[in-house]
């Protein structure tokens, strides 16, 4: 499972729920861009990576050395399905050549956009 960082907030906590449920039938691996701030109410047991080891500072070259570093990842770990949550992962998950397959969670709220309503029937 693949997102940004673990700090205090909602998409976060659906990533930690996701974990926790796919940990209990599943080996599951946590790789954070930013292992530095992890909430101290998400406890996990898993297998913590961390993707952004030595970034270079452009912003492009950033990019190009999280998609080598995440296939290298995918190789090592000889992962199946990945799991990213949030723009930037989901981003990344979706340029990674790799033979896994790919899941994409995208997180919103229509309280805080309100240009984006939905109408029910």
């Amino acid at each position: 499972m693949l997102t940004t960082e673990m700090t205090l907030g909602g998409a976060e906590k659906v990533f930690y729920e996701h974990l926790m449920a796919f940990s209990k039938h599943y080996k599951v691996y946590v790789c954070l861009f930013d292992t530095q701030h992890i909430y101290e109410g998400f406890p996990f047991e898993n297998t913590l990576i961390h993707l952004d080891e030595t970034p270079p500072k452009n912003p492009l070259s950033r990019w190009l050395y999280r998609k080598k570093r995440l296939q290298q990842i995918i190789s090592d770990y000889k992962i199946d399905v990945c799991i990213s949550h949030m723009e930037g992962p989901n981003f990344l998950n979706s340029i990674t050549n790799s033979r896994c397959k790919k899941i994409l969670v995208a997180h919103g709220s229509i309280t805080i956009n309100p240009q984006k309503s939905f109408r029910y029937p």
